[in-house]
C-alpha cells in the first residue's frame, strides 16, 4: 500500500527522472485472504486491514491473493471468493477515495506440489470467479479494476516451488499493475505519459 501522507516522493518506477511515486510503501508477504497462510501460520488480512488502511493512509492498493489460501486450507474456491469479497468491500468502505486493483494470481505447477492437479485446478476456479466478479455489476461504478494476468506467465516465469515467480516473473506482474495505474492516472488527466516503457522493481516475497 502506498501512503497519501509522506514527503518527498522519490522514484520508484520508470527512468530519467520521468515518474515520480512515493517509495514509502507496504509490503505483506505469506498472508491468506483469511486463516492459515504461508508455513501454516496464521495470518489473516480480513483481520489486519483495517489497522494496515488507518496506519498508511494508501491512495493506491494493489492486491494479490489467494493463493495461500488454496495451498493451506481445505476450502472451495467459492469460499475463497467470499473472503476475497469482504477484503475488497472493507478497503472501499474506508475512503471513496481509494483506487484499489485487484489480480489474479499467478499459475500453480500442478508437478511441484503434492495434490498439486488439485490445487491447479482451484488456483484456475478461483481466477475465473474474481474475474467474473469484478468485471460484473457489484462493482461498476467502485474505484476497482481487475487486473487479468492469467495469459502473461509462463512455466519459465515460476520458479521450481510451482507457486512463486521468477525475477522475470515479477517484472512482467510490474509491468501489469504499472500500466493499470497509468492509464487510471492518464485517464483522470493528473499526467500525460506513455504506458509503454520499461519498468523497475524491487521484488517481495515471503
Amino acid at each position: 500500500m502506498g501512503s497519501a501522507t509522506s514527503e518527498n516522493p522519490e522514484i520508484v518506477l520508470g527512468q530519467n527522472n520521468t515518474y515520480v511515486f512515493d517509495k514509502d510503501h507496504q509490503g505483506h508477504g505469506g498472508f491468506a485472504i483469511a486463516g492459515v497462510g504461508a508455513s501454516n501460520a496464521w495470518s489473516d488480512l480480513n483481520s489486519e486491514i483495517e489497522d494496515w488502511l488507518k496506519q498508511a493512509r494508501p491512495e493506491i492498493v494493489l492486491l494479490m491473493a489467494g493463493t495461500n489460501d488454496i495451498l493451506f486450507q481445505n476450502e472451495s474456491p467459492e469460499d475463497t471468493v467470499n473472503e476475497m469479497i469482504l477484503l475488497i468491500d472493507k478497503i472501499l468502505a474506508w475512503s471513496d477515495q481509494v483506487y484499489l486493483f485487484v489480480s489474479s494470481i499467478p499459475p500453480i505447477n500442478p508437478s511441484a506440489l503434492q495434490d498439486g492437479t488439485l490445487k491447479t485446478q482451484k488456483a484456475d476456479k478461483y481466477n475465473n470467479l474474481l474475474a467474473n466478479l469484478l468485471r460484473g455489476e457489484s462493482y461498476k461504478n467502485k474505484n476497482i479494476r481487475f487486473i487479468d494476468n492469467r495469459d502473461i506467465f509462463t512455466p519459465d516465469h515460476m520458479l521450481e516451488d510451482g507457486i512463486h515467480l521468477t525475477p522475470e516473473g515479477y517484472k512482467k506482474l510490474a509491468q501489469a499493475w504499472f500500466k493499470m495505474m497509468i492509464g487510471i492516472r492518464t485517464r483522470e488527466k493528473q499526467h500525460d505519459i506513455p504506458i509503454d516503457v520499461p519498468v523497475e522493481i524491487e521484488i517481495y516475497s515471503n
